[in-house]
């Protein structure tokens, strides 16, 4: 019986030792496997895409498609003829306005890319800050806490109430 990898890759071209590839994808992947449960995260759950997460699938659905539009934010040159035309003096006019217009285009494009650059940079900070949160034992630490602070409440009315009675 072969395995699904050896189903799903066939090369079959002699210089390349197929075997070799898949032993490296395999062994690639046991590394990350390793690395994963060192961090508490199960591989498992994260490959297939059910792992918890601790924000709602709405921010990390917005998260995506800001990481998509990061880059998109430039202008290009855009001219209407206008309505009448003067026989020589028109196209002239056109003309400098073709040439005006890439001038302001070609610097507004500077600005646009550095605001691209920028925007990429504050991306790419939330996903790492809400990747960093997701790995963060946070929720149990507040539960332990939780525990702890009612555990204290109750040791303190049980010292309030044997201070109160009466000693006999």
């Amino acid at each position: 019986m072969t395995s699904v990898e050896e189903q799903i890759i066939e090369i079959k071209d002699p210089e390349i030792d197929a075997e070799e590839i898949m032993r490296r994808i395999r062994e690639h992947i046991r590394a990350r496997r390793i690395q994963a449960q060192a961090q508490g995260i199960d591989f498992e759950s994260l490959v297939n895409g059910t792992h918890p997460q601790r924000f709602g699938e709405d921010l990390y659905r917005e998260m995506r498609q800001v990481n998509a539009s990061a880059s998109q934010m430039g202008v290009m040159v855009s001219l209407v003829k206008p309505q009448r035309q003067i026989p020589i003096l028109s196209p002239l006019l056109q003309r400098i306005r073709q040439a005006a217009h890439q001038l302001v285009v070609y610097y507004v494009n500077q600005l646009a890319a550095q605001q691209n650059h920028h925007n990429r940079q504050i991306v790419n900070v939330l996903m790492h800050l809400a990747l960093g949160l997701e790995r963060e034992p946070y929720p149990q630490d507040v539960a332990d806490l939780r525990k702890e602070v009612a555990a204290l409440r109750e040791e303190l009315a049980q010292l309030k109430t044997s201070a109160g009675s009466p000693r006999g």
